[in-house]
């Protein structure tokens, strides 16, 4: 499965789940639009670094500008997440929800991208982080 497939899955497992018409107020603040453009963002970096692979010296300066794009927009969607998405859930969400959410979450996970790869990129952040 591709990671548009992932997360366009992970985003209707979590969207699905509301019971409550308050659901809309989310899927009007996150849409499809911040999916859509992080692929667009990683797709961007995908292209400039193959250029780059392939000999295009110059590619490096996208690659460059790509990720830092891409470093911006993610910190704006945790942003959004932290203060809108989890406040959200938490107020519609049992913790028997919330459990059945981190199961089907950590299933795609496992099927898709394979078990401990998360934690595998987490480590590795954090060790880029550190230079």
């Amino acid at each position: 499965m591709s990671g548009t497939a992932i997360v366009e899955e992970s985003v209707e497992v979590l969207l699905d789940y509301s019971r409550s018409p308050a659901s809309f107020e989310v899927r009007s603040v996150f849409g499809v639009q911040p999916v859509d453009q992080g692929l667009g963002e990683v797709g961007a970096i995908a292209d400039a670094l193959k250029r780059f692979q392939e000999g295009d010296s110059a590619a490096a300066k996208d690659v460059a500008q790509y990720l830092l794009s891409y470093a911006k927009f993610l910190g704006n969607h945790i942003d959004k997440e932290d203060s809108v998405l989890f406040h959200f859930a938490d107020q519609i969400l049992t913790d028997s929800d919330q459990e059945e959410l981190t199961k089907a979450f950590n299933e795609i996970e496992a099927s898709e991208i394979g078990e401990g790869l998360h934690e595998e990129y987490r480590r590795f952040a954090y060790e880029l982080m550190k230079h």
